[in-house]
């Protein structure tokens, strides 16, 4: 008994993710591999699950809203809106809390198409198009 309690006290010292949910904690900026992971993979998901990854990604962030230069960010677009860093309170806690899945398209793009230019490098394009019009009048109501 006492050997298993000092291998789980040193599993847990050791490393930090023993027993802890398996799923990567992504903060708001990433590097260029992980932010095309997290891209293709919430391109390969559920409605449901994708709107989750992007909340906690953009609107509900374990690390503080910054990136650095060397950290990839996508583009979202909400409802034709750029959403920067530095978005509003009401806004953000709106797009957090308050978007289910019934009222919202998502549409994810992890490569640049051929027929846009950019100026800058290719970080991915989040699009959201808020389809209930009473979800709608709220969000710009906190804007």
């Amino acid at each position: 008994m006492k050997s298993l309690i000092i291998i789980s006290l040193i599993l847990t010292i050791c490393f930090p993710g023993f027993c802890q949910n398996s799923e990567p904690a992504y903060g708001i900026g990433m590097t260029s591999g992980e932010n095309l992971a997290w891209l293709t993979s919430l391109k390969d998901t559920t409605k449901q699950v994708q709107l989750t990854m992007i909340q906690n990604r953009f609107f509900k962030p374990t690390r503080p809203m910054m990136k650095s230069d060397n950290e990839d960010l996508p583009v979202m677009v909400v409802d034709g809106i750029p959403i920067s860093l530095d978005i509003n309170e009401g806004v953000r806690n709106f797009l957090a809390n308050e978007l289910i899945a019934d009222n919202v398209e998502i549409e994810v793009l992890d490569k640049e198409p051929e027929e846009l230019y950019a100026n800058k490098r290719w970080t991915g394009l989040i699009l959201l198009n808020i389809t209930n019009n009473k979800t709608r009048k709220k969000m710009y109501k906190n804007k």
